[in-house]
This record gives structure tokens, sequence and C-alpha cells, in this order.
């Protein structure tokens, strides 16, 4: 929401999955909505920033691999 061109997971640990419904839809749509947290409200942005994960053995799964 604050305009950020980047987007860091950062340091996920060793063993847990990369999976969110919420990255699915910013990878694939170029103005995504999605829910304000704690609040009935939606917001669209835009989805045009770098977005990357670290950690050790990271495993990207469900729908994530065939979208990045």
């Amino acid at each position: 929401m604050a305009g950020r061109n980047a987007l860091c997971f950062d340091n996920i640990p060793e063993g847990q999955d990369l999976r969110s419904p919420t990255l699915c839809i910013v990878l694939e749509q170029e103005y995504p909505t999605v829910r304000i947290l704690g609040r009935s409200e939606l917001f669209t942005g835009t989805s045009s920033m770098v977005i990357y994960a670290t950690g050790n053995n990271l495993s990207i799964t469900g729908d994530l691999p065939r979208r990045m």
C-alpha cells in the first residue's frame, strides 16, 4: 500500500514451504485487489515490484511454481 518497489520474504525457516494464495494473486494480476487486514475494506494496487525470498532449502509449493 505504501508503493514500495521491492518485497522480500527474508530468512524463511528450513523445512517450511513458501505458499500463499495472496502472493499468487499479486504475481498474476497487474492490479490485484486484496482485503485490508482487520477491516472490511478492499485495496486495489499495482503489482509492479520485485519479489524475492531467502532461506535455506527453500521449497516453493502450491500454485506458485507455475506463476513465477
